[in-house]
């Protein structure tokens, strides 16, 4: 076996070329997979405690202040050595999951956004170059995807009865309490309950949920800066301020008023320009009201823009991922493969959280599931198609919306309309007709 730190530094040399060239490879996907398999194989993924228990077991004799002084600096470098393997598996299936990522947004119709991927890993590196708003977007997402715990609906019980018996129950019911009576029967007592919910995301592996969303961030930024641009260039006050700031390289908008010596020439101009201003009694320095307000107006303003910009790339990707393709399609789509393929309504509900500002969809998690559930009926129609012909209909949106949104002919969507009416309606023509055709 390869030393695992040769393995280390091989592969983050690769990954460091990838950054340097900053564009995506399909032949690069082969590479990256025999380096995860090389990685495991290796037990990057080996959990650190598991370590320490074997360093521990080979020691147990070993009771001298020599011994035990020596083997706090093993355990010193396996500690450096894990971290080390762990933040490079990690970094790779980042890379990798980029570089999946980079073919599902060419299928969605935006292959411009592909560029923002961290198709090296480096997304904390990315980020913090983008600056605060990327940053901001970059939370705002992931704490909408992280896994979570959805309600006891979802989960099973396993139920202990004085007798020492155990008996498992699925909660998947609508009256869970009567299902626990009728579990227990009688007159047997419940002594005790345990209720296990396994947390859930839309979105199954972490990696996967980092490279998207550092991509949607990054654009977030971008168009939250270039409305930060647009706004300054409308006020002459904030405009100066911001020059004033550029020229002692302190980052726009920034409050300069920091108990700081390196701030201190910067203050002196400032008081001088009337950005700031002096108290009466304690001489302390203090920001102009207007612009004070005016600045964190504009912060605040800035800040939503990321995070909603952000939000929006990542709703869109998923809305034309549920709404275009069969679950069947979805199970066997390379590009997301992290993605669950058939979600329920409650999975489903980020969606309401991630949705745009003004988008005509309402409760997207609801109608989503419903195209998901009518997928049964298979309708004579690429999903491409029908789906979003499925959301005119139940939104009763226009066709020349959802051919905008999902990038179809408009005329396919309105000829499919119809169709999608008579199989929604429970005594359609459409259904009754799908329902024969099974019959023969």
């Amino acid at each position: 076996m390869a030393d695992p730190l040769e393995l280390v530094a091989e592969v983050n040399e690769y990954l460091d070329s990838i950054d340097e060239k900053g564009q995506y490879e399909q032949a690069r996907i082969s590479v990256l997979e025999k380096y995860k398999t090389a990685m495991l194989e290796a037990g990057f993924n080996a959990p650190f405690t598991s370590m320490i228990a074997q360093a521990r077991e080979l020691g147990e004799d070993e009771d001298s202040a020599d011994d035990m002084a020596d083997r706090s600096k093993q355990v010193k470098r396996m500690r450096y050595i894990a971290s080390l393997k762990k933040f490079t598996l990690n970094r790779l299936r980042v890379a990798l999951a980029a570089h999946h990522l980079a073919q599902a947004m060419k299928d969605s119709g935006k292959p411009a956004l592909a560029a923002a991927l961290p198709f090296g890993g480096s997304y904390v590196k990315v980020l913090s170059e983008a600056g605060e708003m990327a940053v901001e977007g970059y939370h705002h997402c992931m704490s909408l995807l992280q896994p979570r715990r959805f309600s006891v609906t979802g989960a099973s019980a396993l139920i202990r009865t004085e007798k020492g018996k155990a008996q498992s129950l699925d909660l998947d019911e609508e009256d869970v309490a009567a299902s626990i009576k009728a579990l227990a029967g009688g007159k047997t007592k419940i002594k005790e309950l345990i209720i296990r919910s396994q947390k859930q995301s839309l979105i199954k592996n972490h990696s996967t949920r980092v490279a998207l969303i550092a991509m949607a961030a990054l654009d977030g930024a971008k168009k939250a800066r270039a409305l930060m641009d647009a706004d300054e260039k409308a006020d002459d006050q904030v405009a100066g301020y911001n020059r004033l700031l550029k020229k002692h390289g302190i980052v726009i908008d920034s409050n300069i008023l920091v108990d700081d010596k390196r701030f201190e020439a910067c203050q002196e101009e400032a008081l001088k320009a009337s950005y700031l201003k002096k108290m009466p009694k304690s001489q302390s320095l203090m920001f102009d009201e207007e612009l004070e307000l005016k600045l964190f107006k504009r912060k605040q303003k800035h800040r939503h823009t990321a995070m909603n910009e952000a939000g929006a790339i990542v709703y869109h990707l998923l809305e034309w991922y549920y709404t275009c393709m069969h679950a069947e399609a979805r199970k066997s789509y390379g590009a997301m493969p992290a993605v669950l393929a058939e979600p329920n309504e409650e999975q489903l509900s980020v969606l309401n959280h991630l949705q745009p500002h003004n988008h005509p969809l309402n409760h997207p998690a609801k109608i989503i599931f419903e195209k998901i559930q009518m997928e049964a009926k298979n309708p004579p129609l690429p999903s491409a198609v029908w789906g979003p012909a499925f959301l005119v209909w139940r939104a009763k949106l226009k066709p020349d919306w959802a051919s905008a949104e999902f990038g179809v002919s408009e005329k396919e969507i309105s000829d499919a309309v119809p169709l999608i009416r008579s199989l929604g309606e429970k005594s359609g023509r459409g259904t009754k007709f799908l329902e024969g055709l099974k019959k023969k």
